[in-house]
Protein backbone atom coordinates (compact mmCIF):
# COMPACT_ATOMS: atom_id res chain seq x y z
CA UNK A 1 0.00 0.00 0.00
CA UNK A 2 1.48 3.68 -0.55
CA UNK A 3 -0.09 6.38 1.32
CA UNK A 4 -0.13 9.88 -0.35
CA UNK A 5 0.63 13.30 1.55
CA UNK A 6 -0.95 16.31 0.65
CA UNK A 7 0.80 19.04 2.58
CA UNK A 8 0.26 22.62 2.75
CA UNK A 9 3.03 23.74 5.33
CA UNK A 10 5.82 22.84 6.79
CA UNK A 11 4.56 22.46 10.53
CA UNK A 12 1.27 20.61 9.70
CA UNK A 13 2.63 17.25 8.46
CA UNK A 14 1.65 13.86 8.75
CA UNK A 15 2.97 12.98 12.83
CA UNK A 16 1.83 9.78 14.03
CA UNK A 17 0.66 8.76 10.63
CA UNK A 18 4.49 8.66 9.68
CA UNK A 19 5.26 6.91 12.77
CA UNK A 20 2.31 4.33 12.19
CA UNK A 21 3.08 3.85 8.39
CA UNK A 22 6.40 2.61 9.10
CA UNK A 23 5.71 0.47 11.27
CA UNK A 24 3.03 -1.18 9.17
CA UNK A 25 5.62 -1.08 6.20
CA UNK A 26 3.50 1.54 4.11
CA UNK A 27 5.44 3.88 1.85
CA UNK A 28 4.51 7.40 2.46
CA UNK A 29 5.04 10.03 -0.64
CA UNK A 30 4.39 14.00 -0.54
CA UNK A 31 3.18 16.46 -2.14
CA UNK A 32 4.68 19.51 -0.22
CA UNK A 33 2.25 22.20 -1.71
CA UNK A 34 4.12 24.99 -0.29
CA UNK A 35 7.05 24.56 -2.38
CA UNK A 36 4.57 24.16 -5.28
CA UNK A 37 5.66 20.78 -6.04
CA UNK A 38 4.08 18.63 -8.58
CA UNK A 39 1.44 15.72 -7.82
CA UNK A 40 1.30 11.92 -8.33
CA UNK A 41 0.13 10.10 -11.29
CA UNK A 42 -3.26 8.50 -9.62
CA UNK A 43 -1.57 5.31 -10.60
CA UNK A 44 1.28 5.62 -8.23
CA UNK A 45 -0.75 5.83 -4.77
CA UNK A 46 -3.46 3.57 -3.06
CA UNK A 47 -4.63 6.47 -0.55
CA UNK A 48 -4.40 9.98 0.02
CA UNK A 49 -4.48 11.86 3.10
CA UNK A 50 -5.19 15.33 3.09
CA UNK A 51 -3.98 17.50 5.66
CA UNK A 52 -4.62 20.64 7.80
CA UNK A 53 -3.10 24.45 7.23
CA UNK A 54 -4.09 27.38 8.52
CA UNK A 55 -5.32 29.01 5.57
CA UNK A 56 -9.03 27.84 4.39
CA UNK A 57 -11.14 26.70 1.00
CA UNK A 58 -11.61 29.89 -0.52
CA UNK A 59 -7.97 31.76 -0.45
CA UNK A 60 -7.24 31.01 -3.62
CA UNK A 61 -5.63 34.12 -4.48
CA UNK A 62 -3.36 34.01 -1.50
CA UNK A 63 -2.46 30.78 -1.82
CA UNK A 64 -2.72 29.15 -5.36
CA UNK A 65 -1.80 26.07 -5.01
CA UNK A 66 -5.70 25.38 -3.90
CA UNK A 67 -7.12 25.70 -6.97
CA UNK A 68 -4.59 22.79 -8.57
CA UNK A 69 -5.45 21.12 -5.10
CA UNK A 70 -9.31 20.84 -5.71
CA UNK A 71 -8.42 19.31 -8.74
CA UNK A 72 -6.47 17.03 -7.95
CA UNK A 73 -8.68 15.60 -5.31
CA UNK A 74 -11.62 15.86 -7.36
CA UNK A 75 -9.68 13.64 -9.93
CA UNK A 76 -8.61 11.27 -6.65
CA UNK A 77 -12.18 10.84 -6.03
CA UNK A 78 -13.02 10.25 -9.22
CA UNK A 79 -10.21 7.73 -9.62
CA UNK A 80 -11.53 5.78 -6.75
CA UNK A 81 -8.94 6.20 -4.51
CA UNK A 82 -9.89 6.24 -0.65
CA UNK A 83 -9.26 9.36 0.97
CA UNK A 84 -8.90 10.98 4.71
CA UNK A 85 -9.21 14.59 5.23
CA UNK A 86 -8.12 15.99 8.55
CA UNK A 87 -8.98 19.75 9.36
CA UNK A 88 -8.32 21.65 6.57
CA UNK A 89 -7.78 18.45 4.42
CA UNK A 90 -11.65 17.48 5.70
CA UNK A 91 -12.66 20.82 4.92
CA UNK A 92 -11.07 20.41 1.05
CA UNK A 93 -12.75 16.86 0.71
CA UNK A 94 -16.21 17.79 1.70
CA UNK A 95 -15.92 20.71 -0.43
CA UNK A 96 -15.46 18.83 -3.32
CA UNK A 97 -17.95 16.23 -2.65
CA UNK A 98 -20.74 18.72 -2.51
CA UNK A 99 -20.41 19.61 0.90
CA UNK A 100 -19.97 23.96 1.71
CA UNK A 101 -17.12 25.07 4.01
CA UNK A 102 -18.08 28.43 6.30
CA UNK A 103 -17.28 29.82 9.48
CA UNK A 104 -17.50 28.00 12.58
CA UNK A 105 -20.05 29.71 15.27
CA UNK A 106 -16.59 29.37 17.58
CA UNK A 107 -13.26 28.93 17.12
CA UNK A 108 -12.31 26.12 18.78
CA UNK A 109 -8.02 25.98 19.62
CA UNK A 110 -6.81 23.43 22.07
CA UNK A 111 -7.62 19.61 23.78
CA UNK A 112 -11.49 19.20 23.56
CA UNK A 113 -13.31 15.95 23.54
CA UNK A 114 -15.39 14.52 21.00
CA UNK A 115 -18.31 12.28 20.99
CA UNK A 116 -19.72 10.35 18.63
CA UNK A 117 -23.07 10.30 17.24
CA UNK A 118 -25.41 7.41 16.71
CA UNK A 119 -23.90 6.80 13.19
CA UNK A 120 -20.60 7.42 14.72
CA UNK A 121 -21.00 4.88 17.03
CA UNK A 122 -22.58 1.91 14.57
CA UNK A 123 -19.65 3.11 12.27
CA UNK A 124 -16.56 0.81 11.80
CA UNK A 125 -14.41 3.61 11.72
CA UNK A 126 -14.76 4.07 15.46
CA UNK A 127 -14.72 0.29 16.35
CA UNK A 128 -12.84 -0.44 19.42
CA UNK A 129 -12.93 3.29 20.39
CA UNK A 130 -14.85 5.07 23.26
CA UNK A 131 -18.12 7.36 22.61
CA UNK A 132 -16.38 10.28 23.56
CA UNK A 133 -13.03 11.02 23.70
CA UNK A 134 -10.05 13.84 24.27
CA UNK A 135 -8.73 15.23 20.78
CA UNK A 136 -6.50 18.29 19.68
CA UNK A 137 -8.59 21.26 17.67
CA UNK A 138 -7.16 24.00 15.97
CA UNK A 139 -10.06 25.18 13.41
CA UNK A 140 -12.24 28.60 12.97
CA UNK A 141 -14.52 27.21 9.89
CA UNK A 142 -16.36 24.03 9.70
CA UNK A 143 -17.61 22.24 6.81
CA UNK A 144 -21.55 21.06 5.41
CA UNK A 145 -21.83 17.35 5.89
CA UNK A 146 -22.02 16.32 1.92
CA UNK A 147 -24.75 14.99 0.55
CA UNK A 148 -25.52 11.07 1.48
CA UNK A 149 -22.32 11.23 4.20
CA UNK A 150 -23.06 10.31 7.76
CA UNK A 151 -21.94 12.78 10.40
CA UNK A 152 -19.85 10.65 12.81
CA UNK A 153 -18.93 12.87 15.64
CA UNK A 154 -19.32 16.53 17.18
CA UNK A 155 -17.95 18.54 20.28
CA UNK A 156 -19.39 21.07 22.07
CA UNK A 157 -18.02 23.81 20.08
CA UNK A 158 -18.56 22.54 16.64
CA UNK A 159 -21.58 20.31 15.28
CA UNK A 160 -20.03 18.57 12.28
CA UNK A 161 -16.63 16.41 13.58
CA UNK A 162 -16.09 13.93 11.28
CA UNK A 163 -18.43 12.38 8.46
CA UNK A 164 -18.05 9.57 6.22
CA UNK A 165 -19.18 8.35 2.91
CA UNK A 166 -19.06 4.53 1.65
CA UNK A 167 -16.19 3.21 2.53
CA UNK A 168 -13.71 5.64 0.52
CA UNK A 169 -14.23 8.85 2.23
CA UNK A 170 -13.53 10.18 5.71
CA UNK A 171 -13.29 13.94 7.04
CA UNK A 172 -11.91 14.30 10.34
CA UNK A 173 -12.09 18.46 11.74
CA UNK A 174 -10.12 17.64 14.44
CA UNK A 175 -6.26 16.23 14.85
CA UNK A 176 -5.90 12.85 16.41
CA UNK A 177 -2.83 12.70 14.37
CA UNK A 178 -0.38 15.12 16.33
CA UNK A 179 2.64 14.36 17.96
CA UNK A 180 4.03 15.93 21.33
CA UNK A 181 7.14 17.29 17.94
CA UNK A 182 4.05 18.47 15.45
CA UNK A 183 2.20 19.99 18.46
CA UNK A 184 5.03 22.24 18.88
CA UNK A 185 5.73 22.96 15.47
CA UNK A 186 2.29 24.30 15.26
CA UNK A 187 1.94 26.24 18.25
CA UNK A 188 5.44 28.05 17.48
CA UNK A 189 4.25 28.57 13.95
CA UNK A 190 1.22 30.47 14.92
CA UNK A 191 3.41 33.17 16.22
CA UNK A 192 1.14 34.42 18.97
CA UNK A 193 -1.70 33.53 21.93
CA UNK A 194 -4.54 32.29 20.24
CA UNK A 195 -7.57 34.58 20.50
CA UNK A 196 -9.61 34.51 23.34
CA UNK A 197 -12.24 32.50 22.93
CA UNK A 198 -14.92 30.19 24.97
CA UNK A 199 -13.61 27.34 23.59
CA UNK A 200 -9.94 28.53 23.01
CA UNK A 201 -6.65 27.70 25.18
CA UNK A 202 -3.80 29.34 25.96
CA UNK A 203 -0.59 28.22 24.80
CA UNK A 204 0.46 26.75 28.19
CA UNK A 205 -3.04 25.20 28.64
CA UNK A 206 -2.35 23.57 25.02
CA UNK A 207 0.86 22.61 26.09
CA UNK A 208 0.13 21.06 29.26
CA UNK A 209 -2.17 18.79 26.83
CA UNK A 210 0.58 16.53 25.72
CA UNK A 211 -0.21 13.98 28.58
CA UNK A 212 -3.46 13.02 26.05
CA UNK A 213 -1.19 12.41 23.28
CA UNK A 214 -0.88 9.07 23.61
CA UNK A 215 -4.22 7.73 23.68
CA UNK A 216 -5.29 10.50 20.97
CA UNK A 217 -2.41 9.04 18.46
CA UNK A 218 -4.50 5.07 19.71
CA UNK A 219 -7.54 7.18 18.06
CA UNK A 220 -5.45 8.26 14.75
CA UNK A 221 -4.19 4.53 14.25
CA UNK A 222 -7.65 2.93 14.97
CA UNK A 223 -9.21 4.82 12.51
CA UNK A 224 -6.64 4.66 9.90
CA UNK A 225 -7.02 0.72 10.53
CA UNK A 226 -10.60 0.40 10.42
CA UNK A 227 -10.85 2.79 7.40
CA UNK A 228 -8.24 1.10 5.13
CA UNK A 229 -9.14 -2.20 5.93
CA UNK A 230 -12.57 -1.97 4.29
CA UNK A 231 -11.58 -2.50 0.45
CA UNK A 232 -8.12 -3.62 0.90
Amino acid sequence: MIIHILQHQRDENEAYIKIWAKRKGILITRTLLYKDQHFPAFQHFDVLIIMGGSMNVHEVNKYPFLANEKTFIAGAIDSGKKIIGICLGAQLLAAALGGKVSKNPQKEIGWFPVTLTGEGMKSMIFDGLPSSFMTFHWHEDTFSIPQGAKRLAESNACANQAFSLGDDFLGLQFHPEITWKSLAGMEGASGSEPIKGKFVQTSKEIMKGKEFIGKNNIVMERILENFLESGF
